[in-house]
């Protein structure tokens, strides 16, 4: 770390009314009208903290004028949490050259904020405003650097996200901004217990769950699991913060995965209501599904490697139990990953995959290829008529005489929507008929509960067999070979089944469409 703890005192302050409103949070005898008195000091932060005060639940509607009922209503804690958030935010809104630098300073560390706060409301006896400031101020190493040499905080930001650096040194460099941190901390004075969060927050779960003080635990437990969300969010190791946060959900604080999930919704829609009060750039975080998609992908690839023995020993430690086999928890999150939620089936990712291999598969060793598309018939009636949680059931029940129908060799998954696939390898083109007529006929056989009605629905199958010699793009023409087989199925009435074979890509035009229930 290239700040020395000796130059503490030298470091450009971090602004006046955020160290008099941490010396008030560590103040148990600290008023309320203390704490009004020193937010009284910055007009733009009284004036933001009536603004909060007015979109409160407890201010009735009512435009909060005066600050000090505004602190009234808000509450002590919930104010200086404020109020430090908006001190701080002061240094995002800088331009320059290190502009960029300190917006993603500021955007980690209320991610981190809000993320902790949120955690602590699950405990009974935890307390949201000092998980909140445990949040905030875990970063205030980086920022306190960034002011003081912004040159070289510039350049280990950057290894922070070199893909050749290795996984120990970027630990390394991110141990220093938390030595910095704790140096702070214990500068302002604030209870052991912050610098604990920070010292502690990568800590095995079992080291977390042996804290003796529960004051201590919940915070620095809050803080670890905000501190792998913000990596989740923002970091370039996506699938080991996943990890993390699966980890230290389920064992400390008892969450299923879909809580998870919900906690992490939750997270993004109260970082974007927040956006412009805080200052904050959400736009730097990217779409949820693509954050999701980054980390499952990285997850599986880790995962395979793993499995291989061919990862690196940190990262094997997070994956591997002793017996060299993934942790259960990872196998799970991997199947998640390539999984449909709603069906069960292989979802639309595991399928693009799935196909680009066989398919290169196929064309090494000169064997057919065979993919069906079944879209469900009228689909949007269902929805419009008996609502989303009957649609919900019938690709429930899609998907099952789909799966009831086919090898396990067979790949089926959910195309999108209302749309499954499934990817045959080597058949003939009589043997992916009889299969597309079986699962027709027996999805229209077939009837779903919902509610007290017994409800019935009917698909469309289009395939598609292409035989070798093959053309140079096989997934690609696999794929439109079968939507065209779909849609004339569609066309022609619907609750049919189309298929189409292919020699090569010249001989496709010529070839006729053969249907199996003319």
């Amino acid at each position: 770390m290239a700040v020395e703890f000796q130059t503490l005192n030298r470091l450009p302050s971090i602004p006046i009314v955020a160290v008099r409103l941490l010396e008030c949070f560590s103040n148990p005898d600290a008023s309320i009208t203390d704490i009004a008195e020193i937010v009284r000091t910055d007009p733009a932060i009284t004036a933001k903290i009536m603004r909060s005060a007015s979109t409160s639940r407890f201010a009735g509607g009512r435009q909060v004028t005066d600050l000090l009922r505004a602190v009234n209503l808000l509450g002590r804690k919930q104010v200086t949490s404020l109020a430090l958030c908006f001190s701080l935010s002061e240094d995002s809104m800088r331009h320059g050259p290190f502009a960029g630098l300190y917006k993603s300073v500021w955007l980690r560390s209320l991610l981190q904020a809000m993320a902790a706060g949120l955690i602590a409301s699950r405990q009974p006896h935890a307390s949201e405003g000092e998980a909140f400031v445990g949040g905030l101020l875990a970063e205030i190493g980086r920022l306190a650097m960034l002011k003081s040499k912004p040159q070289e905080y510039a350049v280990e930001a950057e290894q922070e996200f070199d893909p050749s650096l290795d996984a120990a040194s970027k630990a390394q460099l991110r141990d220093g901004f938390d030595r910095l941190s704790v140096a702070l901390l214990t500068h302002w004075k604030l209870p052991t217990r912050f610098s604990s969060a920070v010292n502690r927050r990568n800590d095995p779960v079992d080291q977390l769950a042996a804290i003796a003080t529960a004051d201590e635990r919940n915070l620095v437990s809050a803080v670890a699991l905000a501190s792998a969300i913000a990596d989740y969010f923002i970091g370039d190791d996506k699938g080991l913060a996943l990890v993390r946060i699966s980890e230290l959900g389920e064992c400390v604080y008892g969450m299923s995965a879909d809580e998870i999930d919900v906690l992490l919704e939750t997270l993004t829609s109260q970082l974007a209501d927040s956006a412009g009060m805080f200052d904050v750039d959400v736009s730097m975080l990217g779409a949820p599904a693509e954050i999701m998609a980054e980390a499952m992908d990285q997850l599986a690839r880790l995962a395979g490697a793993a499995a291989e023995g061919q990862a690196d020993s940190a990262t094997l430690e997070q994956l591997v139990d002793e017996n060299g086999r993934l942790k259960q928890r990872i196998e799970d999150l991997v199947r998640r990953s390539s999984v449909d939620a709603l069906t069960g089936v292989y979802n639309r990712g595991y399928f693009d995959g799935e196909l680009a291999e066989r398919a290169a598969t196929a064309t090494a060793s000169r064997t057919a290829i065979g993919l069906l598309f079944i879209d469900a018939d009228h689909f949007k009636s269902i929805n419009d008529t008996y609502g989303h949680a009957a649609g919900d059931a019938a690709l429930r029940k899609i998907a099952q005489v789909i799966l009831r129908m086919t090898r396990t060799t067979d790949i089926v998954a959910r195309y999108g929507g209302e749309e499954f696939v499934v990817l045959v390898g080597a058949p003939s083109i009589l043997a992916l008929q009889s299969l597309a007529e079986r699962i027709r006929a027996a999805i229209e056989q077939e009837s779903f509960a919902f509610v007290s009605e017994a409800l019935r629905a009917t698909v469309s199958v289009g395939g598609a067999v292409i035989e070798p010699p093959h053309p140079d793009e096989l997934a690609t023409s696999l794929v439109e070979t079968a939507d065209e087989a779909l849609y004339s199925a569609k066309q022609s009435g619907r609750n049919r089944t189309e298929l189409r074979r292919r020699p090569d890509a010249a001989a496709a035009a010529a070839d006729a469409p053969a249907c199996a229930n003319c």
